[in-house]
């Protein structure tokens, strides 16, 4: 039974929380028939609790996956940085040398180059692909919505900021105009009270998220809240063999649009970034790019890590 149960296990790994969810109900239910129809009756207390743990497993692990599931980053994702990047030092080569990773500190001593395919969105247009790529990334998790729900607020975010998304675009068609955008970054510059009702009062998580708690070109900013990265899953879905390597890519591309948001408050040259998740694969990543987890709640309880960010681009 609990081979079956590991074949199951592996045959569903890569499906939604909400296939595995319906298995683990199918279960449950299966089990309650049978003891309810006095087949297991003969049994001991024993064996009952053998025979009821792979509901429970399936239950327990329908919930992670649908508590945990963001970005549509995977573990082998994480698995190809941490191999190849094991320390601060080595996870800088990313960057090109380009920032200096302390505990706690990132030092930006150069400017980050722009890459072909990276796209400021420029109309409503590529705000639509955005929010179609935001909907799909976090289907079946606490943060999903429809594809006009994530407009509505994205296009309000985009319109008091027009730097708080960065796209970057699939560059292989042999037409320019038919790249369509596989990953987008969204960056949020808080203001000080926007900063008092996400982090200090926590009344809104990220869904209901004010865009008027951002600060506008030329207020000071209380710090940069890394809002969301997420990549297209029905585009990686078909390259399972190289889209790990594109993470260094992604992440070469936040970094960048850091550092382009900074230059949007030019008197704003120290300040705070800030990223929240709770996945355990996130957290060794966090602590390579410099990153220490704070006393800050949120509103959907996720873990908040902080550093604060020099942008100086000066060597000594």
């Amino acid at each position: 039974m609990y081979l079956t149960l590991l074949k199951l296990g592996r045959f569903f790994k890569d499906l939604s929380p909400v296939v595995t969810a319906a298995v683990a109900l199918l279960l449950a239910v299966s089990y309650l028939a049978l003891m309810l129809l006095g087949v297991n009756e003969k049994y001991d207390l024993y064996y009952k609790i053998l025979t009821v743990l792979p509901a429970v497993f399936f239950l327990l692990w329908a919930a992670a996956k649908f508590l945990a599931r963001r970005s549509q980053l995977k573990s082998r994702d994480f698995k190809y940085i941490t191999n190849f990047f094991r320390t601060p030092e080595q996870f800088a080569g990313i960057f090109d040398q380009s920032i200096d990773i302390g505990k706690g500190s990132l030092k930006l001593l150069k400017k980050l180059e722009e890459k072909k395919n990276y796209k400021w969105p420029e109309s409503e247009a590529d705000m639509e692909r955005v929010s179609s790529i935001n909907a799909a990334a976090f289907r079946g998790t606490p943060w999903a919505g429809s594809e006009a729900e994530k407009l509505i607020r994205n296009l309000a975010m985009w319109r008091m900021n027009p730097q708080s998304f960065l796209m970057i675009l699939d560059d292989t068609q042999d037409e320019p105009s038919e790249n369509q955008p596989v990953f987008f970054s969204h960056i949020l510059p808080l203001s000080d009270h926007g900063y008092h009702h996400y982090f200090e009062t926590g009344e809104s998580g990220d869904n209901e998220f004010d865009p008027n708690w951002m600060a506008e070109a030329g207020q000071p900013v209380k710090g940069l809240l890394l809002f969301t990265i997420a990549r297209d899953p029905d585009h990686e879905a078909g390259k399972k063999a190289q889209s790990e390597k594109q993470l260094p890519n992604y992440l070469y591309a936040v970094a960048y649009h850091i550092q382009a948001i900074l230059d949007y408050y030019p008197d704003q040259k120290y300040t705070t970034l800030y990223f929240q998740n709770s996945e355990k694969k996130f957290k060794r990543l966090a602590e390579l790019a410099g990153f220490k987890k704070s006393r800050l709640v949120t509103h959907d309880e996720e873990t908040v890590y902080v550093v604060s960010v020099d942008n100086c681009l000066c060597t000594e």
